[in-house]
């Protein structure tokens, strides 16, 4: 296995690992050294890669993010928005126990912050469909977009995801798409 791999997978194993004591124990209140002590590592190796506690739950929502937009790249070129939107909530679905714990920690603005980062640096596709020409409101109708999207999804995570699939994708699209479309020219 390549260096670059066993570091990503001990990155990622230390991410997991906040997450878990997350699920037991308050965000704010879990020290480095609970991290340390729970996988039986030096402080300086989590120091390695993250600079603090806070680094590393934001590396986890990073990559988490990514890879739900990962998923995306599988489906074949002629996908229509809805597969996009159902593959998207399929992924979140499987990821409840992040979505519960991010919210049981009072974290969903962190969560949109970190989204909203990732929309600005790597998803031009939906700056592309903003409909104002000010950058200051494009920002303003992208942070509404995100955050729209996350605590929708968080309100469903937290009723158990008991809506049909079919009828929170409608919804996700609806709510998603029809604020974005440019208007029509007069």
């Amino acid at each position: 296995m390549a260096y670059y791999d066993l570091n990503q997978q001990r990155k990622q194993e230390i991410e997991n690992n906040l997450l878990a004591l997350m699920q037991e124990t308050p965000y704010d209140q879990i020290p480095v050294k609970a991290l340390t002590d729970n996988l039986q590592i030096a402080r300086k190796t989590f120091y390695h890669y993250f600079h603090n506690k806070q680094a590393c739950l934001e590396s986890l929502m990073d990559r988490l993010i990514l890879e739900s937009n990962l998923n995306l790249i599988a489906l074949p070129p002629n996908a229509t928005p809805q597969d996009m939107y159902t593959e998207r909530l399929l992924f979140w679905i499987r990821k409840k126990d992040f979505l519960n714990t991010i919210h049981r920690n009072n974290l969903s603005a962190l969560f949109v912050e970190r989204a909203m980062l990732y929309i600005r640096q790597e998803d031009n596709s939906i700056q592309s469909r903003l409909s104002t020409k000010s950058l200051i409101s494009d920002e303003d109708v992208l942070y509404f977009y995100i955050s729209g999207q996350v605590h929708l999804m968080m309100k469903w995570c937290r009723e158990g995801f008991t809506r049909p699939l079919e009828e929170m994708v409608q919804i996700s699209l609806r709510l998603a798409l029809e604020p974005l479309l440019r208007p029509e020219e007069e």
